[in-house]
């Protein structure tokens, strides 16, 4: 028997789904291939951490801004490359267009999207009676509840997805100018909003990750609404959690919910895997409709298969979170794939954290992550 090592992080979203299907491949497609898993936090996996465990493992589950980092160091086997034209041809059918664009580099797939989300807007439909279509109206829900708190997930990493977001919500599309990180009228105004927005924010929002924000709006009632966070069908599921969290597309200046940092996961095959043709059999059966409506996403996976986000029954389960939130995601902000990027990311995280602490001013953090950007990914 062949063993496959898979790597994902550790949420149900992340590995719940896996081992359930992996377990039925064994046991009723191959049975002379098993795949074992195991996970890594969400802030590593949110980096390149592929550098020290692609070696060990032949099925990586990734984050796609880390993909350009990954094709410099060689880690992964391109998909395009090794699976067969029909399987290539159904990947492109039942894919949701937005992600798979996100795992194409250097003219190469580097990873099948079997898990699909982006930025969304969360809250309790029964503490929250109206929800906010604009950031106005963001602003005034702050400014009027009562009996609960609004939040935001703004531990570094996803403070700056969240001022991406902002950013392009607001017209700009940052990290792809030549000469500039991003449109300086429209940062100021954003960091300014932010900053503003922060001081009505439930207290613990500036050290919290999207998890911790859904655990504590699921178990608690001191948050009703989130206006960005990445979205967890997990919190969605009746049973989930003692609340039940509905999502639905972002607030918007005035083009819709547009911008949207995208997120979601692919599955990658390790360079250094001496089973690629059995694991890149298991990530095409992965991808299906069939397997990511039932044992995918009936253990607690996230889908990234469109029809199955189309799916009367799967919406029914899960509060109408996909058909709720597709147009997010199909007019999503993908971040550059530069190999740079993850150390953008990582430093420029710092920079801006430290200014919604109060520590910087807008020109200073504006000046410092355009000298980050040029030095790291401008043209």
């Amino acid at each position: 028997m062949i063993t496959l090592k898979g790597l994902t992080w550790n949420h149900i979203r992340g590995y719940s789904g896996l081992i359930a299907s992996s377990k039925y491949y064994t046991e009723n497609v191959n049975n002379q291939i098993k795949i074992e898993w195991n996970t890594i936090s969400l802030e590593e996996f949110e980096g390149p951490f592929f550098e020290k465990y692609v070696n060990n493992y032949d099925l990586l589950v990734i984050d796609h801004p880390t993909i350009g980092y990954s094709v410099s160091i060689n880690a992964f086997t391109p998909i395009d490359l090794i699976v067969n034209e029909r399987d290539l041809q159904e990947i492109y059918r039942n894919s949701i267009k937005r992600s798979l664009v996100s795992y194409i580099y250097d003219n190469h797939i580097w990873a099948l999207p079997i898990d699909v989300s982006s930025i969304f807007s969360a809250y309790r439909e029964d503490i929250v009676k109206k929800v906010p279509k604009t950031w106005d109206e963001v602003v005034d829900l702050a400014l009027q509840s009562k009996n609960f708190k609004i939040a935001l997930p703004l531990s570094p990493v996803h403070a700056l997805c969240s001022f991406l977001t902002l950013l392009s919500n607001y017209g700009d599309f940052p990290l792809y100018h030549k000469r500039y990180f991003a449109n300086k009228s429209i940062s100021i105004k954003v960091l300014k909003f932010m900053s503003n927005l922060l001081k009505y924010l439930h207290q613990d929002s500036l050290k919290m990750n999207p998890i911790l924000v859904l655990e504590k709006m699921s178990e608690t009632d001191e948050i009703g609404y989130v206006p960005l966070i990445f979205g967890y069908v997990n919190y969605s599921i009746r049973g989930f959690r003692k609340n039940v969290i509905k999502f639905t597309n972002i607030p918007s200046t005035s083009s819709g919910p547009i911008g949207s940092v995208l997120g979601g996961a692919g599955i990658a095959i390790s360079n250094y895997s001496r089973y690629k043709e059995e694991a890149i059999k298991f990530s095409v059966w992965l991808m299906r409709k069939d397997i990511q409506k039932s044992l995918y996403f009936e253990n607690g996976g996230q889908p990234g298969n469109l029809y199955v986000w189309l799916d009367d029954e799967v919406n029914n389960k899960a509060n109408n979170f996909f058909l709720d939130t597709l147009l997010t995601v199909e007019n999503s902000y993908i971040r550059p794939r530069h190999h740079n990027f993850p150390r953008f990311q990582l430093e420029g995280s710092i920079i801006l954290h430290e200014y919604l602490r109060g520590e910087t001013s807008e020109n200073e953090v504006y000046r410092e992550l355009n000298d980050l950007y040029l030095s790291l990914l401008g043209n």
